[in-house]
């Protein structure tokens, strides 16, 4: 079954970061942009930032294997990406990260950049806030209620499935809303990986 990705439902691994350049300038929601929507440029995926800052770890062996957020998969460990590209090789663009904890240890983290945007989700077999269906999905975000409640349910297309281990939401979507293979989800899980809650969806 393939999976929704979440942010942790575990406290130890939900961490305060941020990212900067050289310069610690004001962060640029302008330049993350391009990276969010999958529509960055050669030139803007050079220039995105190449640092980050922990504020509430003192010691990178304290660091989670995922450094999530609600709209963008976040900084992802090496063992992380080294599996996906083994999954899917070339699919992703990894940018590589130097994250610094308190105490000043730095450790080299890398954040996905993906073009891979594939409408999954069957409409009228997952739950959202507003209900069931099409009009449900668009008055909620398209965000599947699967995200909060383990009760809810989420289907997805089984060949969009069967051909992807990392994939999000298109752009008319809205949300930026992540989801993941079964193979990548065992290797998750398996190797007790953190930072990424992992909700199981259906397939139809």
């Amino acid at each position: 079954m393939p999976y929704l990705l979440c942010n942790s439902n575990v406290l130890r691994d939900l961490c305060e970061w941020d990212l900067y350049d050289d310069h610690y300038d004001d962060f640029d929601m302008d330049k993350l942009r391009p990276i969010i929507k999958g529509e960055a440029s050669s030139s803007e995926l050079n220039s995105f930032y190449k640092k980050a800052y922990v504020t509430d770890r003192d010691y990178v062996e304290d660091f989670p294997d995922v450094f999530a957020n609600s709209r963008l998969p976040g900084l992802v460990s090496k063992i992380v990406m080294d599996k996906l590209e083994e999954l899917e090789p070339g699919v992703h663009v990894f940018l590589p990260v130097e994250v610094m904890s308190r105490k000043k240890e730095i450790i080299t983290y890398y954040f996905i950049y993906t073009e891979n945007k594939i409408s999954s989700v069957v409409y009228d077999q997952t739950e959202f806030r507003k209900g069931i269906g099409y009009a449900a999905a668009e008055e909620s975000g398209f965000t599947p209620d699967l995200t909060f409640y383990d009760n809810k349910f989420c289907t997805l297309k089984k060949d969009v499935c069967e051909k992807n281990h990392l994939w999000r939401n298109p752009d008319e979507e809205d949300n930026f809303i992540f989801f993941c293979s079964d193979a990548f989800a065992e290797f998750f899980i398996e190797n007790d990986l953190t930072g990424w809650s992992l909700k199981q969806c259906s397939v139809a």
